[in-house]
């Protein structure tokens, strides 16, 4: 992803705190939320300074762009996984990790395989033809679900809410 810039919601608000980026008028930006689980760690488990996987975006969350990435960061390299979306929001535990994103789920086709830096992307088409769902002024939440070698896990949640 050398190409672009990939956000996460946390480094987002440090660059607009830092000046480094100066926020559009009403520009909405997708969120964290829910936060993970550490690969080949369990819920309450007790490394505190492993880090789960991590959602996060590059391009614009403006329909008419139409070049948002998700991008999933930190994730267990070689895993084979899949991006899932929904309008609700949940904190429910499930496999090694959190689901975060509440019924009805739905999976965005194909399967991803995380390569060696363990950063994973797949660019949503937002044409009207292709994912009408995703209109300027909906909301959506999105979330990485990966096979570990016995079970499986899920990244942190991320809110995107569609501009125009």
């Amino acid at each position: 992803m050398s190409s672009s810039t990939v956000h996460s919601a946390l480094a987002f608000s440090a660059m607009l705190v830092l000046g480094g980026l100066a926020p559009a008028q009403d520009a909405a930006r997708p969120e964290n939320y829910c936060f993970s689980v550490p690969y080949g760690a369990s819920i309450g488990g007790t490394d505190c300074f492993a880090k789960g996987a991590i959602m996060g975006w590059s391009g614009s969350v403006q329909v008419s762009m139409n070049d948002f990435t998700l991008v999933v960061s930190d994730a267990l390299p070689g895993a084979k996984g899949m991006f899932l979306y929904g309008m609700e929001q949940q904190r429910l535990p499930f496999g090694n990790g959190y689901l975060c994103i509440a019924p009805p789920v739905h999976r965005l086709p194909g399967l991803v395989t995380v390569p060696d830096d363990g950063i994973a992307t797949y660019p949503l088409d937002l044409s009207a033809d292709a994912n009408a769902m995703f209109a300027a002024g909906t909301t959506w939440n999105f979330q990485f679900w990966y096979r570990e070698e016995r079970t499986f896990n899920l990244s942190d949640g991320l809110r995107v809410p569609f501009a125009r």
